[in-house]
């Protein structure tokens, strides 16, 4: 068969959402109340917007007559489609449909979930119970609280400190003892010196 699974699933789906557009638009204009105010009819008859989309059709269809009538197919294709894409056809055309009605009465009409009961005990009550939820809850969440603010107390005492006053002292002490290297010599040997002249100048 020359027939292309994608276009014959995009046909589908343009099937499905022709049928939702055309049951919504039925549904809202001919039932129910509008949801918008009514407009005050507009003139559309205009002469240039008409004669151009008249020619453009006309166009189009004279020019697929000539087409299809002068240049035929090499091989001709079949013009037909079996019974099972006929019946998905309508099978998805019936979806759109329910589809369609379905959501024109989720959108008109509030519907409340059902409440289950085994389903309310699973996921709430089996599960949480209100006293001891919120006292484990309580509890662990407390501790938590408890221990960050010993580790943000004792990381300011580090820092601040005894332990800080100390690495502070150390780093003073490295500096000034950087500053007084290599030079006791000279210290010594300009001592030395001056007791020599005194020396000298005495004698």
């Amino acid at each position: 068969s020359y027939l292309n699974a994608w276009a014959l699933a995009l046909t589908l789906l343009a099937t499905s959402f022709t049928a939702v557009y055309t049951i919504r638009m039925t549904v809202l204009v001919q039932t129910g109340h509008v949801r918008i105010p009514p407009l005050t009819p507009m003139n559309e008859n205009n002469p240039a917007v008409l004669s151009s989309i008249t020619r453009l059709a006309l166009g189009s269809i004279t020019a697929g007559f000539l087409i299809t009538s002068y240049i035929p197919p090499a091989k001709t294709p079949p013009m037909t489609m079996p019974l099972s894409i006929k019946i998905t056809a309508i099978v998805v055309t019936l979806l759109g449909v329910a589809l369609a009605l379905e959501l024109s009465k989720m959108t008109q009409v509030l519907i409340l979930p059902k409440q289950n009961r085994f389903s309310n005990f699973s996921t709430a009550l089996g599960y949480f119970n209100p006293l001891m939820h919120r006292f484990s809850t309580t509890k662990i969440l407390s501790g938590g609280q408890n221990i960050a603010s010993h580790l943000t107390d004792l990381s300011w005492y580090k820092l601040f400190g005894p332990e800080g006053l100390a690495n502070l002292q150390m780093m003073a002490s490295k500096t000034a003892t950087a500053f007084h290297t290599g030079l006791i010599k000279a210290y010594l040997g300009s001592f030395a010196l001056s007791i020599f002249i005194i020396l000298l100048s005495t004698y």
